[in-house]
C-alpha cells in the first residue's frame, strides 16, 4: 500500500491513533510477532488434557481397587478436587476439573482397558516363565459359575525384612502376652500342618536348603558340575550367608546356573497357602453385594483389585482421545 493511501486509511478508519508516536506502533509490531501461534495454543491444551487423561486412569484404578461404584468420579471426587484447589491452593479449579474425564461410562471403560493391559502382561509372563496355577470356583447370585485362576512365579528378586518393628512392639508387650502368643502360634501350626500336609511331606533335597554344606558327590550327576561351580563362588557364599535361601534369585544365579535353577524354581513357585483364594472370594462377595447388577466375570474391577501387575497407563493414555467429564 502506498504511503499516501496508508495515511488516508489511518485518518479515516483509525482517527484515534493519528497522534500516536512511532514507538507506540513499534510496540504493537513486537507484540504481534510475540503472540502465541495456533500450534502452540493447541499444544498447550493437548498437554493439559494428556495430564487429565493420566489422572483419569489413575483415579479409575483407585476406584476399581477400592470396590467403589464407577459414578463416584463425578461425585464426590471431582467436587472434592475443586474444593481443595480453590480453598487450600487458591487456584481456579474449572479448567483442571474439566480436563479430567471421570464420568460413569469413562471410568468403566478405563477400568476395562487397564484390566486388558494387565491380562496381556500376564500372558506374556506366563509364556516366558515357569509358574504354578491355583484354580477355584465360586457361584454368583444369579447361579453363574465364576472360575478364578491364580498364578505364581518368579519375575524379579525380592528383599524381605523380618520383624522390622519388633523393638517398638517389645516395649508394649506385657509379661502374660507371650504365653497367649505362643499358644496361638501353636494352634496355627497345627492348623497349617493339617491343611498343608502335602507340602510338609514334600521331599526337598539338602543341597537346596544348604548348597554350601553338601558334598557334590551326594547329588545327581547332572547337577554336580554346576553345584561345584556354585560352591567355589565366594560371592554367592556371602550372599547365602546374608539372604539365606532367597539368595537363589540374587546376582543373576538363574541365568548363570540354569541346571540348578531348573530344580530349585519348582519349590519357589509353589503356592504356600489359600490366602489369594480367600481374598478373591471376599472381593467377589463385596462387589456382588453392593453392586448386584455388575458382571464381575467380564468387567475389569476384579482383576485390578487382585492383581499385583501394574497397568501401562502411559501407553493407554497415548491411545486415548481427550474427552471432558460430562
Amino acid at each position: 500500500m502506498k504511503p499516501c493511501k496508508m495515511k488516508k486509511h489511518l485518518l479515516n478508519v483509525h482517527p484515534e491513533y493519528k497522534d500516536k508516536p512511532l514507538e507506540y506502533f513499534l510496540s504493537l509490531k513486537d507484540s504481534f510477532h510475540k503472540r502465541g501461534t495456533l500450534p502452540q495454543i493447541i499444544g498447550q491444551c493437548s498437554q493439559q488434557l494428556d495430564k487429565g487423561i493420566l489422572a483419569s486412569y489413575k483415579i479409575s484404578k483407585v476406584i476399581a481397587q477400592t470396590g467403589n461404584a464407577h459414578n463416584v468420579g463425578e461425585s464426590p471426587i471431582l467436587p472434592s478436587v475443586s474444593i481443595i484447589m480453590s480453598e487450600v491452593m487458591s487456584l481456579n479449579p474449572r479448567d483442571t476439573v474439566q480436563a479430567i474425564p471421570l464420568s460413569n461410562s469413562t471410568v468403566c471403560r478405563r477400568i476395562d482397558e487397564m484390566a486388558h493391559d494387565i491380562e496381556d502382561q500376564l500372558v506374556a509372563l506366563l509364556q516366558s516363565k515357569k509358574f504354578s496355577l491355583q484354580i477355584d470356583e465360586t457361584t454368583l447370585q444369579d447361579n453363574d459359575a465364576l472360575l478364578m485362576a491364580y498364578s505364581i512365579g518368579i519375575t524379579s528378586a525380592v528383599t524381605f525384612l523380618q520383624f522390622p518393628n519388633l523393638k517398638t512392639i517389645a516395649e508394649e508387650v506385657n509379661d502374660d502376652d507371650p504365653v497367649v502368643y505362643v499358644n496361638h502360634l501353636k494352634q496355627i501350626q497345627k492348623d497349617m500342618e493339617e491343611r498343608f500336609h502335602d507340602l510338609v511331606n514334600l521331599n526337598i533335597s539338602d543341597w537346596i536348603v544348604d548348597p554350601f554344606g553338601v558334598s557334590a558327590v551326594e547329588v545327581d550327576t547332572e547337577i554336580q558340575e554346576s553345584l561345584i561351580d556354585l560352591q567355589s563362588d565366594t560371592t554367592a557364599r556371602r550372599q547365602f550367608d546374608h539372604y539365606g535361601k532367597d539368595f537363589w534369585v540374587k546376582n543373576d544365579l538363574p541365568n548363570r546356573l540354569p541346571a540348578l535353577w531348573e530344580k530349585v524354581q519348582i519349590f519357589f513357585i509353589a503356592f504356600p497357602s489359600t490366602y489369594l483364594v480367600e481374598c478373591g472370594f471376599r472381593k467377589v462377595a463385596a462387589l456382588t453385594k453392593s453392586r448386584n447388577r455388575m458382571d464381575v466375570a467380564t468387567r475389569g474391577d476384579l482383576r485390578l483389585s487382585l492383581s499385583n501387575l501394574e497397568p501401562d497407563i502411559m501407553k493407554l493414555a497415548k491411545n486415548c482421545q481427550p474427552q471432558g467429564s460430562h
